[in-house]
Formats: structure tokens, sequence, C-alpha cells
């Protein structure tokens, strides 16, 4: 196995020190010098693996970084699983542990020979020596042939033209109406790397604008959207603010590019498939700004390609749960604590995977609603299953309230974490369960050096905001209300 030639021509392609690896795993920096050296052999095995391919694949990498992961990936996976995340993922760790050898030439251009490179050189000086450049043609006699090169003009088409930043917003108006006039369900697919201000500058436009947007997302319509998350943190929190209840109210889906370089051209595009499109570059230093309104088929077919090309190299930034989707809820859960990486949870229950699997499954069977109901209870105690499967190698902090204890030693009853388990009402085990379930969580900390369960004071400030949160290190967060 060539692992340690393969992490240390990496990391020098990618130039990343011990260090920076080291804190984008989550391992000591030590133990990544010896990962290189060979002194510390690498399990094929070791959750350590995947983790490191996930570190690769998540940089934002120039263009000959990519090509040498495009390079690796194209010879692991047909093309049409080439931009699926989890896979790539899974082609790089296999790689890393393979015994092919570690071959940069072979993905890169070769280097030059010598020779070649004088060759260059000599070129240039040859084109500094006017004398011996080749002499242009005297056109002067063949301008007789030039009248019978014929002029065909192109195709005319038309579009609409919003000028400033009230244009672009009246643009975006006239672009929503015309949705929500709409008879047939439309597939919209949006993106704005323009600054937030044309949205949310003039509250009474912002106002305007969210209730076009409810009544299209009622109406039953689709969006699509491509956020820039290399934005101010503020930036970032306003559109979570704008966007989160419309995510609640219907069908959206939302991505985010990994490897975003703010660029001076700023773009803009909103299309509504087969039906209209705006679009708009915006030159960062200009105050001009103008805003196109196409309804030429024609140019919102090509609109849609780039928009497309966009969305394939695009991750999901996230996703918004209700009862009515629990399933997926409970999918996405099992998927992110498949990854590896330390886990944080934040919670103001005891950890439901840690009720005993007869318990877990009967609250699930008496209380869950739901018509996956089954499917959903098999997918729960899989994931108790690889709860305490990843326990062996990776960290898992458990995070509650000091005042639990008060609450138990008071009623002798607890309450499971309704939401994560999709329940329709809270439910509150019986004092028999809950002090098999304390025995438990004791257990799991006496058995499980990785599991750890910290009792924190109220955080000030946050006193009223009730959340739970499990966040996955280097991979995603999860937050739901610590009440139904």
């Amino acid at each position: 196995m060539y692992f340690n030639q393969k992490l240390k021509g990496l990391m020098q392609l990618f130039k990343i020190s011990n260090s920076k690896l080291a804190r984008g795993i989550n391992v000591d920096a030590s133990l990544v010098s010896r990962w290189k050296s060979g002194e510390r052999a690498m399990s094929p095995s070791s959750p350590h693996v995947p983790a490191i391919a996930s570190f690769f694949l998540g940089l934002n990498a120039y263009h000959y970084q990519q090509e040498f992961l495009d390079y690796i990936l194209k010879h692991q996976l047909p093309d049409d699983m080439i931009q699926d995340e989890g896979r790539r993922i899974h082609a790089l760790a296999d790689w890393l542990v393979s015994d092919e050898p570690f071959n940069l030439d072979a993905a890169l251009h070769e280097p030059q020979s010598p020779a070649h490179t004088q060759n260059i050189i000599a070129n240039i000086a040859g084109l500094m020596n006017t004398d011996s450049l080749p002499k242009l043609p005297d056109i002067s006699n063949q301008a007789a042939g030039i009248t019978r090169i014929s002029h065909n003009p192109g195709v005319q088409a038309s579009f609409e033209k919003f000028d400033g930043i009230e244009g672009k917003r009246q643009a975006v108006l006239n672009f929503l109406i015309e949705v929500v006039k709409s008879d047939r369900k439309q597939d919209l697919l949006l993106h704005s790397e323009d600054d937030m201000t044309w949205l949310t500058g003039d509250r009474q436009y912002t106002l305007i604008w969210a209730s076009l947007l409810k009544q299209i997302i009622e109406s039953g319509h689709s969006i699509t959207i491509i956020h820039v998350v290399d934005r101010q943190r503020e930036e970032i929190m306003n559109a979570l603010t704008y966007w989160m209840p419309l995510h609640l109210a219907g069908q959206i889906d939302s991505f985010y590019f990994p490897r975003y370089v703010e660029s001076p051209v700023k773009r803009t595009l909103f299309i509504a498939r087969g039906q209209s499109a705006i679009a708009a570059w915006n030159v960062s230093d200009s105050k001009k700004l103008t805003t196109f309104f196409y309804r030429d088929l024609d140019a919102i077919s090509t609109f849609e390609s780039m928009y497309e090309a966009h969305l394939s190299q695009c991750r999901r930034l996230f996703s918004v749960f209700s009862r009515q989707n629990g399933m997926q809820l409970i999918e996405s859960g099992y998927d992110l604590r498949q990854k590896s990486g330390t886990v944080f949870n934040m919670r103001s229950q005891l950890n439901s995977l840690l009720l005993p699997k007869a318990c877990l499954t009967k609250t699930l069977e008496d209380n869950l609603i739901n018509p996956n109901k089954q499917q959903m209870i098999k997918v729960m105690l899989e994931h108790q299953e690889l709860f305490f499967r990843k326990l062996r190698d990776e960290d898992y902090y458990d995070i509650i309230p000091v005042a639990i204890l008060d609450q138990l030693e008071r009623f002798g009853r607890a309450e499971v974490d309704s939401c994560l388990l999709c329940l329709t009402e809270p439910w509150i085990m019986d004092s028999e369960s809950t002090i098999i379930w304390i025995e438990e969580t004791i257990h799991a900390l006496k058995k499980y050096e990785h599991y750890h369960l910290y009792l924190s004071d109220q955080t000030p400030g946050l006193e009223d905001i009730n959340v739970n949160i499990i966040y996955k290190e280097n991979n995603g967060a999860l937050f739901s209300p610590s009440t139904s």
C-alpha cells in the first residue's frame, strides 16, 4: 500500500501543512507526520481515510490541483456518478489505500524538456525581430473579392432592459407576478452573486417579494436556489432569515458552490423553465447595473444549461424537515452519522439512542404516526446500531443542562426527543423506563471511552432558545426544537 506516498504527494500538491490537515480531520499533527513518513501504518478500514478524502475534496482547489483529483475520480467512477459527493469521497478513499502507486505526472502535464523550453525562448526572440516576421498580405488588390462575401444577419430576438437597483427590483417583481399568474406548475431556478441590498435594503419591497414567493410556493411551484456562502456572516443570517420560513412553506431545494471565489463580475440568474429568465452581470466597482428580462425560448434554454452546469458542481446547503417528511429526516440523520468526525450533541433531554432497543422500539411503535412507520423504525434501529459501532473509534459529546438532574430527581420521569423521533406529541417515559435509560447512559460512559457526557449551566442569553443541535465536525449540523 502506498498510503504514505499518496498522502505526502497530495499535501505537497495542495500545499497543506501537517497542522492544517490535523485540524481538518481532528487528529494530532504528530499523527499526520507519522502517516507521511510511514512510521504509522494506516488501516484501510480506519475512519480517518474517508475523513482525509473528504478534506481534500472540500478544498478550494486551483485548476491543476482539481485536475489531479478529477484524474483519480474518472478512473474510479463512471461518468454518471462523478458528481455524487458520497461516491467521490468513497472513490478517493479507496485510491488512498489501494496498491496503485502515486503518479502525479500521469494526471498532470509532463514537465517540458530543456530543449522544448529553449525552442520557446528562441521563438519569442524571433518575434522581437520585425525583419523576420511574416509580411501581412496587401489586401488592396483583393478588395474586389470582399464584395462577394455575403453578410448574413443572425435571428432577431428581443428582451426587456431595466436600469439600476430599482430596475432590478421591478424586473424580479414582474418575473414573480408572471409565475403567480401562470396556470401550469413552474420550476424556478434562482441564483444571485450580487450584494443582497437589492432584496433587503427596502423593507417594503422585501415584504412584497416574500408575499409573492409564498404564493408561488403555496401554489405548488418548485424552487431551486444556489446560495453564495462566502458572504459576511450577517448576509448569511439575513438570507436564512428570509428563506427559512419559505422552506417550511413548501418545496425548496437550497445548494451552494463549495469552491466559490468572489468575482469582480456578479451574476444573477432567475429562470422559470420554458417561460422566462432574468439575467444580470454587475461589476463590483461600477454604479451602473442593467438587468435583462428574456422570454425568447432559445435564450431561456441557454440560461437553463448554464444554471444546470453550475448546479452539478454544487452541494446541498440545508434542508428543512417537518413531520410530513419525517422519513427524510431520519435518513438524513443516519447519513450524517455515517460520515467520519466527532459529534457534538447539545440537547435538553437524555440521548434517545441510549434507550434499550426494546424500549426504543416500543416508544416508536406506540407513539409514531406515519404511513412509513415500520420503515422509519427500521432505520432508527439501524441508526442506534451505527451509534454504538462508531463509539469504538469516534468521539461523541452529549451536552445537557444540569437542570435536567433536578427534574429527574423531582419527577422521576424523563422526556424523549420527540422532534428527532418524529413523534406527533411530546412523550414522557414512565419512572421504570427512565431509571433504565439513566442506567444505560451510565453504562455507555463506563464502556465507551469515546462517549462523553457534559452537564452545563444555561448559557447566558440562550435561556429562551429552545433548540437541540447535533454537529458533525466538518460535515453538517442538525437543528431541531427541544419541545414539540
